[in-house]
């Protein structure tokens, strides 16, 4: 995810960083400065960092950028050295040391410093063991390696010959892309993990929709029929945990209401049909994180909705803006139900415009749904082959339109909490 404020391009990349349970619990954050594409380009390591450090917490705020997570951030030797990195809050930060960091006396030093100060430090892309890596170790948190650049047999040599020098520190696994791999990252007791496997589906064969979700995608038919209210009710009264989940999201500061709202019909009423539409599709996904916890898909589902969404407003057609929000949402129900898209579709009543985009990525949502992913996966081609085939949209939209979608999805997900 990235985030910008303006046509100024005040650029921030964010990637999510999961526990064992597949919740979000920090992201490492990184400069993007391309005013086509957003991708990093050549400025120096220190440069990039203060810009990470003058975005993050200056322009867009900590709270919007992280929520209760810890934000992961990029230090070369210069910055490590440099005192104004003891400006930003301990308990939030972990600094991520580059591995172009040449490991001396001076280093060592620092990280012990920094270490008594109570910051949590991590080495970066680390694939084999040094002898200046093995020095510093013992006053390093969390070592991050790049599971791509090893074989089996090699990362899990790797993961003894760095336990056994240090048994406390933590495990990152990054460009973790497939299942399988975080299931063997998992078994070789790996804590942490960064890469978009979690939004890979599981198909489970056989798998039928639950009662809660069956009740979820009825309401959502209904919403978006535009039914009476009292049918809405009802559904939504057969459900005791929907309800509550709808009155306490009507209650939320996200809704913008000053009033207390007590009821179900109320709170139909007062959120407005479309609203409504919005956040039932996002209920899909509330109760895959759990209790107290972020969920990686009900993020990513809002982020790429709204970000979908908000494209689509440029056009000013409020049924094509309602349509790519819808799209976005349910081009991850697959991951979410560990059921097949065109079987999910099968159970519900949705606009051929939208079946389209998800089954084949083509039609306008296609393209937008096509550009969206591209812009996730920092895909820089992508990006631009999507922007060259929507007219309306150009790279400063699509910077400060995604910016406003970073900070609404925080505050979606986090208000389910």
């Amino acid at each position: 995810m990235r985030t910008s404020t303006s046509s100024e391009q005040r650029q921030l990349g964010r990637q999510p960083i999961l526990d064992r349970s597949k919740q979000v619990v920090a992201f490492e954050l990184l400069f993007r400065n391309s005013q086509a594409t957003n991708m990093a380009d050549h400025f120096c390591d220190s440069e990039a960092t203060t810009k990470v450090i003058s975005n993050a917490f200056n322009e867009l705020g900590m709270d919007s950028v992280l929520g209760s997570c810890l934000g992961f951030i990029n230090v070369n030797e210069a910055m490590l050295l440099d005192d104004v990195i003891e400006l930003l809050p301990k308990s939030k930060i972990v600094y991520e040391i580059l591995e172009t960091v040449e490991i001396n006396e001076a280093i060592i030093a620092r990280c012990r410093q920094l270490k008594s100060l109570g910051y949590q430090l991590a080495l970066d892309d680390v694939f084999e063991l040094s002898e200046g890596l093995a020095l510093i170790l013992p006053h390093i948190d969390i070592v991050k390696i790049d599971i791509i650049k090893l074989g089996v047999d090699e990362l899990r040599a790797l993961v003894a010959r760095i336990k056994s020098l240090n048994s406390g520190l933590t495990l990152l696994a990054e460009k973790v892309e497939t299942l399988e791999q975080f299931e063997y990252c998992l078994q070789l007791d790996f804590d942490l993990f960064q890469g978009y496997f979690f939004a890979k589906p599981q198909i489970i064969s056989g798998r039928r929709i639950s009662i809660s979700e069956f009740t979820i995608m009825k309401l959502l038919e209904q919403v978006m029929a535009d039914e009476d209210v009292d049918d809405i009710e009802k559904t939504l009264k057969s459900n005791a945990a929907l309800s509550f989940n709808l009155l306490k999201i009507a209650n939320s500061a996200a809704i913008g209401s000053t009033r207390t709202i007590s009821s179900i019909r109320e709170s139909v009423t007062i959120m407005g049909r479309r609203q409504l539409q919005r956040w039932v599709q996002l209920l899909l996904y509330a109760n895959s994180g759990g209790k107290d916890k972020l969920s990686p898909l009900q993020l990513l589902a809002a982020s790429r909705g709204r970000t979908m969404g908000l494209i689509a407003k440029e056009t000013g057609d409020n049924r094509f803006e309602d349509q790519a929000f819808l799209t976005g949402i349910m081009s991850l129900i697959d991951a979410l139900l560990g059921i097949p898209i065109d079987q999910v579709i099968a159970q519900i009543k949705i606009d051929e415009k939208i079946v389209l985009a998800l089954l084949a990525r083509e039609g306008e949502l296609g393209k937008l749904l096509q550009l969206v992913e591209h812009f996730e996966q920092d895909n820089e081609i992508g990006i631009l082959e999507g922007i060259s085939r929507i007219p309306y949209l150009n790279s400063q939209n699509l910077e400060s339109i995604h910016a406003d979608s970073l900070l609404w999805a925080n505050a979606v997900c986090q208000e389910k909490n």
